[in-house]
C-alpha cells in the first residue's frame, strides 16, 4: 500500500524573525520536512511528506528566532489508511440479456461509513442501489464499470471494474442422424455462445452401446452393436460456468435388406400382382427397377408394387429393383436381382405377403381369400409347409381364412393348391399379425412457462410408420406436434394453463393396409419453472420388495438439480 503525501501548515506568533523551525526527535523525522525551512517575513510554515504507519501519530516542532529565542510543541496527527475497494476488479463473465448475479461493493481503509457511486453512467443495463452494483447486459461488449467509494471525512477512491459480456450458451446441432447397426457412426455436436473452452457430456437417456461422445470435441462416434429407438439428452459447458442441455430423438436400426425373397411363377394372360418388400433401414421405402418388363406389366415405385397380366409364355429374363430408405442424413440403399418367369397351367395368383391385420381381430367375413388361374375344378387348397397364426383355419375348398388370430407375429408357410388332375402349384406366403394398436404415453409433464418443452408420444402395435394428430382440443399456446415422430415442443407463453381447462385427444394410425386408430386424453398444465419433471410412478406389486430410484432433472433456467427421489417398501 502506497502512503499518501500529507501537507499541513503550522502559525506561530511572538519572537523576531527570520525563524527556524525544525522537528525534533521522531520516527517520521525522514519522511516528514519543513518548507520553507527560514521563514523572514511571516509565520507560517508547511509540514510535507508521507506518514508510513496509520494509527494516531505525534511529532515535535521547534522555532527560533533571530535573537534565539525558541519554542517547542507536541502535534498529534491522526493517520487512515488509503481507502481500498476490496471487490475483484474482474467480474464473473455474463451473458446477454440475462441478470448477472448482484456485486456488493466493500471498502475498507479511511474512516469508514462508505458511499459508493458509479461515475458517468450512461448505461441503463448498470444500477448501484447503496453498495448493491446490478447488471442486465444488453449487449455483446466488454464493459468497463467505473465505481467511487467516499468515506465519512469525505476521502474517495474510484475502481473500474471489468465484466465480460457473451453469447447465451446454445447447442446448434438440430438433429441426430440416424445409424445404421455395424456401421460407422460420426456427428459433430456443435455449439455458439458462451467463452472459452466447451465440454460435452451425456446428461440423460441410454446412450448406444458402441459410441462414445469425447467430451472436448464433441464429436459423437463408433460403431452401434444394437437397434435403439429413444431420446438422450447431452449437456455443454463453458470456460465461464455456463451449462445448457439439449434433448435429440435417436434411432439406431438394422441394416436395409429385401423380405421378398423371390417372384412366383407367371402365368400367361392372367393378372400377377407381387409386393416387393424391404426391411431394416428406416421406413417409408421408394423403389426402382433395372430391366424391362412384359408389356403387360407395371411397377410402382412408391409402393414397391409389380403388377399386369403377363401376354407372353416360357419366357425368363432378369430385373433389378432397388430400394431407397428415409434414413437422415444420406438414405440407405439395398439392390436385389429378380428372375422374372412365365408359364401357362394352374398358377396361384394370390400375392406372397399376404395383407397385415391386427391380433384378435374378429368378424363373420373371410379374413383373406386365396385366388389361382388355370386348372381344372374342382380345385383343393392345403398348407404344406410352415404354419398359420394359431386358430386359423383354411377352407380347402374355397381357398377362405377363417377366424381370428389370437398371436400377433410374422408367420411363413407354403400354400398349395392342386385341380381334378392331380396338376399343383405352390407358392410361398408371409402373413404379419400385428398387435393391437396403444398410445403407451401414460401422461404429459408439466411444461415451464417461457422455458423450452419436449415430450416424445409412444405407441405400441400396428405397423410404423405411425401418423399423430390432435382430433379434439388444443395444445397451449407456442407448442406444437411433429405427426411423424410424436414430438410436442416448443416454448409454452401467456398465462398459466389451469387444471380445470379442457384436455385435448392425441390420435395415433398405423401404416397397416386395414389402418388401426388409437386416440387418448391428454392435459398439459403450464406452471412456474421449478417441477418434478417425473410423470407417473410404475405399478407395484404387494407382498414384493421394490427400489424406485428417480433420476435428478436439470430445471429450466436453473443450474441446480432436483434431489434424488427414492423409496424403498414392498
Amino acid at each position: 500500500m502506497q502512503a499518501e503525501n500529507f501537507c499541513a501548515d503550522i502559525f506561530i506568533q511572538g519572537g523576531k524573525g527570520p525563524y527556524t523551525y525544525t522537528i525534533l526527535s521522531n520516527n517520521l523525522s525522514e519522511t516528514l520536512s519543513l518548507t520553507p525551512s527560514v521563514m523572514p517575513t511571516n509565520n507560517r510554515v508547511s509540514i510535507t511528506g508521507a506518514f508510513q504507519i496509520s494509527g494516531l501519530q505525534s511529532l515535535n516542532v521547534r522555532v527560533m528566532d533571530s535573537e534565539n529565542n525558541s519554542a517547542v510543541k507536541s502535534l498529534n496527527v491522526n493517520v487512515v489508511s488509503p481507502i481500498l475497494i476490496q471487490n475483484f476488479t474482474v467480474l464473473p463473465a455474463a451473458t446477454i440479456n440475462t441478470r448477472c448475479e448482484p456485486v456488493y461493493l466493500s471498502a475498507n481503509g479511511g474512516c469508514g461509513q462508505y458511499t459508493f457511486s458509479l461515475i458517468n453512467n450512461q448505461n441503463n443495463s448498470i444500477d448501484l442501489n447503496a453498495n448493491i452494483l446490478s447488471i442486465t447486459p444488453t449487449e455483446i461488449v466488454d464493459l468497463d464499470i467505473p465505481v467511487r467509494a467516499i468515506d465519512s471525512c469525505g476521502y474517495f477512491v474510484e475502481k473500474h471494474f471489468m465484466l465480460s459480456v457473451r453469447k447465451p450458451l446454445t447447442v446448434t446441432t438440430k438433429r441426430l442422424h440416424d445409424g445404421i447397426v455395424g456401421k460407422n457412426y460420426e456427428l459433430a455436436l456443435s455449439v455458439e455462445g458462451g467463452n472459452g473452452t466447451y465440454h460435452w457430456s451425456i446428461y440423460d437417456g441410454v446412450n448406444p452401446s458402441g459410441i462414445e461422445l469425447f467430451s472436448q470435441s464433441g464429436i459423437y462416434k463408433g460403431i452401434p452393436e444394437k437397434p435403439i429407438y429413444g431420446t438422450i439428452v447431452f449437456s455443454v459447458s463453458d470456460s465461464d460456468g455456463r451449462v445448457t442441455y439439449k434433448d435429440f430423438f435417436l434411432q439406431i436400426v438394422y441394416p436395409m435388406t429385401f423380405q421378398t425373397e423371390s417372384l412366383p411363377v407367371f402365368e400367361k394372360e392372367e393378372y400377377y400382382e407381387v409386393k416387393i418388400l424391404a426391411t431394416g433401414g428406416i421406413p417409408p421405402y421408394t423403389y426402382k427397377i433395372a430391366g424391362s418388363l412384359d408389356n403387360g406389366l407395371n411397377f410402382d415405385n412408391d409402393k414397391g408394387l409389380l403388377a399386369g397380366v403377363v401376354t407372353t409364355s416360357g419366357d425368363e429374363h432378369k430385373i433389378m429393383i432397388m430400394a431407397e430408405d428415409n434414413c437422415y442424413p444420406t438414405h440407405n440403399l439395398s439392390i436385389k436381382q429378380y428372375t422374372i418367369c412365365t408359364a401357362e397351367g394352374l398358377t396361384i395368383i394370390s400375392p406372397q405377403i399376404l395383407p397385415d391385420i391386427c391380433e384378435n381381430m374378429q368378424g363373420t367375413q373371410p379374413l383373406f381369400t386365396f385366388s389361382s388361374v388355370g386348372g381344372i375344378w374342382p380345385l383343393t387348397w392345403s398348407i404344406i409347409s410352415g404354419k398359420l397364426p394359431q386358430s386359423i383355419v383354411l377352407e380347402k375348398n374355397s381357398g377362405e381364412l377363417f377366424n381370428f388370430p389370437q398371436r400377433h407375429g410374422t408367420y411363413n408357410f407354403t400354400i398349395q393348391v392342386q385341380d381334378a388332375l392331380l396338376n399343383s402349384h405352390t407358392r410361398e406366403c408371409v402373413w404379419h399379425i400385428s398387435k393391437k394398436l396403444e398410445i403407451q404415453t401414460l401422461s404429459a409433464p408439466k411444461a415451464p412457462k417461457n422455458s423450452w418443452y419436449s415430450m416424445i408420444l409412444s405407441a405400441n402395435g400396428g405397423k410404423q410408420p405411425y401418423q399423430w394428430s390432435i382430433i379434439n382440443g388444443y395444445l397451449p399456446k407456442g407448442l406444437s406436434l411433429d405427426s411423424v415422430t410424436g414430438v410436442i415442443s416448443g416454448i409454452p407463453v401467456g398465462d398459466k394453463r389451469r387444471w380445470n381447462e379442457p384436455p385435448f385427444i392425441i390420435e395415433v394410425r398405423d401404416s397397416n393396409s386395414s389402418q388401426q386408430v388409437a386416440e387418448k386424453e391428454f392435459y398439459i398444465e403450464i406452471t412456474d419453472q421449478l417441477y418434478i419433471y417425473t410423470c407417473d410412478l410404475p405399478q407395484l406389486k404387494t407382498d414384493i420388495p421394490c427400489t424406485i430410484i428417480y433420476k435428478n432433472w436439470i430445471f429450466p433456467r436453473c443450474d441446480t438439480r432436483c434431489p434424488l427421489l427414492s423409496f424403498f417398501g414392498s
